[in-house]
């Protein structure tokens, strides 16, 4: 790899919007001090350089409900705007000092959710899945989001979070995406994926993480299938007239659900620990001992300072 120092010069001197994932790249949520308030002081820091921001995130109203209210002030005040590219893509909004602003939205139907719940508990029973059987964090992560369904109010629809409900924190159900908790064993997991793609692959994106896939609409350009999340960036890149030459891509999963993202960035980063570098190559790797997401809040600010 070129010299580090060199490679954030670099960056630092074509960089005009930057493109983000939010969980495991800005957040972590084991940690108190790389909590929802301190990613969002970071983009406010990108922000006031004049930077443009997107964040492209899985979640959907988790972010519009603990993050956006965050950046607002901000935005009001400084007449600026940024967007947010939720359910993985799947929908783009304008964040405004007081409002969001729909660009595209591809959410489900409540007949779509219903049917997609259909074919999840077919194969659930087939493979014969207890709530024991799921990778522990991400049932107490859904667990927590379903404590107190009054908080939801505004977000998501009493008919989801009912639905959720069912599912003893194994399924988290929106109208933009149905988050899955994927189970502990390796080989149980791909035999759940591989049917969720077979029954689901012509019409829906399934992507995720090492604790989680999500079930959303799939996007086209023109009469090709597109990835949600690549569909966001360029979707802002039109909007604002800015080149991939101009991007900055951080994600945490470059074999996920960040792939399309951090390959499509002429200069993009991960701090996937996994991840094998092609050399001189976005992505690329975040070298540090300091927590990964850590890793990804101070390459940022060496970019922008």
């Amino acid at each position: 790899m070129e010299d580090w120092k060199t490679l954030i010069r670099k960056t630092k001197k074509d960089l005009k919007l930057l493109a983000v994932d939010y969980d495991g790249t800005l957040f972590n949520g084991s940690s108190s001090s790389l909590n929802h308030k301190a990613a969002a002081s970071l983009l406010l820091k990108v922000l006031r350089k004049g930077v443009h921001v997107v964040v492209i995130s899985a979640r959907d109203a988790s972010f519009r409900k603990n993050v956006i209210p965050l950046l607002q002030p901000f935005l009001h005040q400084n007449n600026s705007t940024c967007y947010f590219g939720g359910a993985n893509g799947t929908y783009l909004t304008k964040v405004r000092a007081n409002s969001l602003k729909k660009i595209y939205s591809y959410r489900m139907s409540v007949a779509e959710v219903r049917n997609i719940l259909q074919v999840y508990d077919e194969i659930r029973q087939e493979l014969k899945l207890e709530p024991r059987d799921y990778i522990t964090q991400g049932i107490q992560s859904f667990e927590a989001f379903l404590r107190d369904p009054k908080q939801w109010q505004g977000f998501i629809s009493r008919t989801m979070l009912q639905w959720s409900q069912q599912y003893d924190g194994a399924l988290f159900i929106e109208q933009s995406k149905i988050s899955c908790v994927l189970p502990k064993k390796q080989q149980i997991q791909n035999k759940l994926l591989k049917q969720l793609k077979r029954h689901l692959g012509e019409r829906y994106n399934i992507k995720g993480d090492n604790i989680f896939t999500h079930i959303s609409k799939n996007i086209y350009e023109g009469n090709k299938k597109i990835d949600n999340k690549l569909y966001a960036l360029k979707t802002v890149m039109n909007e604002l007239g800015i080149s991939k030459k101009n991007v900055v891509a951080f994600g945490d999963a470059p074999n996920g659900n960040d792939e399309a993202i951090l390959k499509y960035a002429q200069t993009s980063f991960t701090n996937d620990s996994h991840y094998i570098m092609k050399r001189n190559t976005s992505p690329f790797y975040i070298p540090g001992k300091v927590n990964s997401v850590k890793k990804v809040h101070l390459t940022i600010e060496r970019i922008i300072e």
